[in-house]
């Protein structure tokens, strides 16, 4: 990845964003962008110059400095449109997870192949001055349910983190929340407690209060959310904004963001979505790559010119704010302070290598819980290969792939059974092998 374009890198400092070379103070005026590909298939907007090209040109028109895209495709090639963006100085927010490599809050794991994955999508764009940053998570600790999940989320901000760092431009990393009235207040104080290695560098608010023209910055709960974040000390925006359930939006609330009211706290937001998909948020609608301006498009058009948000200067602004407290865990949060290991390719491959009966390697994953139910129900231990949020535990390999730590299980199964062939097959999905390695110390 390799950028051509004279666009200057962003640099936080405080809990604000400045241009690294002019020194100005830099609001976030976005939209998001996955424009869907035929019959509702994810594709990467970033791989496909014609059609970014084509979207770039309304960005602009519309007074836009970034974009937030979900999903990007990591082997493919984003110099053309990345360079195209930083030309029209639009700058860009990138999630790292998918729906194959994302930690998944019903049951919250993370190991080798989530982050060998954000390390790829990571890597793929880290040469491009344009980027501000990467989310690791977007909504996963949803509601008190999931809060479990929040520990997880954390550990993959402080690898990114430290993998960013041995780049030449340390890349910020974030988390995107929802706005989910019980844990709001303990998420965004969990993402932003302990040491300054596991802290988010900046935190992203997807908020949809803000509904009908008779709304308000104090009746949309905008204001709660102002006074919220006014002492959280990395820099915070609306990564999602734009309720849409009363008819065509008017987008008053850019008054509010990029006024006096927000803009000391805030450091602007992005518009939920470009591109009219099913569940109708789309500033444009696209038929046969043709695009057609909905009327709210011309709403927020006439919304940003209006706005003008005081700009600090990087020298003269010095913040004093201090990271917050961690939250306890109670009946509203779930989430230990103590957050799993990096995961070790190194370890679960010498763990994995020393094993006498592993998974086939054809056995499809949906196997694999059944499989894992059933050497359970022997009373093989999971102890190992198990972790948990709520209380802070983690096997030793825990974080390696779904495919290792099965194997770890049916290997121990095997063992128990005093190594009969038949305890290693369970219909040709597993099968013995020879020991390539010593077992990894117990240390």
């Amino acid at each position: 990845a390799s950028s051509t374009a004279a666009i200057n890198p962003l640099k936080i400092k405080g809990a604000k964003f400045f241009d690294s070379v002019t020194g100005e103070q830099f609001f976030i005026k976005g939209v998001a962008y996955q424009p869907s590909g035929p019959n509702g298939s994810i594709i990467d907007p970033l791989a496909d110059p014609t059609t970014c090209k084509r979207d770039i040109e309304y960005f602009t028109d519309l007074g836009l400095n970034t974009i937030r895209v979900y999903q990007v495709d990591n082997t493919l090639n984003h110099d053309e449109c990345m360079n195209a963006l930083a030309d029209k100085g639009i700058y860009l927010v990138l999630d790292l997870s998918t729906p194959k490599y994302s930690i998944n809050r019903k049951d919250p794991r993370y190991d080798v192949e989530i982050l060998n994955h954000y390390k790829k999508t990571a890597d793929a764009f880290a040469g491009y001055p344009n980027v501000i940053g990467f989310f690791a998570g977007n909504e996963v600790v949803n509601n008190v349910n999931a809060t479990h999940a929040a520990p997880f989320v954390k550990a993959s901000i402080r690898d990114l983190k430290a993998h960013m760092k041995t780049k030449t431009r340390h890349i910020p990393i974030g988390y995107s929340t929802n706005d989910a009235a019980e844990t709001r207040v303990q998420c965004a104080d969990y993402f932003n407690c302990g040491e300054e290695a596991d802290r988010v560098d900046f935190y992203g608010y997807n908020i949809y209060s803000w509904c009908g023209d008779d709304a308000t910055f104090v009746s949309s709960q905008y204001y709660e959310r102002t006074q919220q974040f006014s002492t959280y000390s990395a820099p915070v925006f609306l990564s999602e904004f734009g309720c849409n359930t009363n008819g065509v939006r008017s987008f008053h609330q850019v008054k509010a963001i990029f006024g006096p009211d927000m803009d000391t706290v805030f450091s602007g937001g992005i518009v939920y979505e470009y591109t009219e998909e099913k569940n109708n948020y789309g500033l444009v609608t696209i038929t046969d790559g043709e695009v057609t301006k909905r009327q709210c498009y011309q709403n927020l058009k006439t919304e940003l010119e209006s706005v003008d948000p005081t700009k600090l200067t990087m020298s003269s602004y010095s913040s004093s704010l201090q990271p917050s407290q961690c939250p306890a865990i109670g009946a509203d949060w779930n989430a230990s302070t103590k957050i799993p290991p990096t995961p070790s390719e190194e370890l679960c491959s010498e763990m994995y290598n020393s094993l006498e009966c592993v998974l086939n390697e054809k056995t499809d994953p949906s196997a694999y819980g059944t499989l894992y139910g059933y050497v359970a129900s022997k009373g093989i231990s999971s102890a190992d290969v198990d972790e948990n949020g709520t209380t802070g535990t983690y096997g030793k390999y825990a974080g390696c792939s779904p495919a290792q730590r099965l194997s770890y299980m049916l290997n121990q199964y095997y063992l128990e059974s005093h190594k009969k062939p038949t305890s290693c097959n369970f219909d040709g999905k597993a099968n013995i092998v020879t020991p390539t390695g010593k077992s990894p110390s117990t240390s």
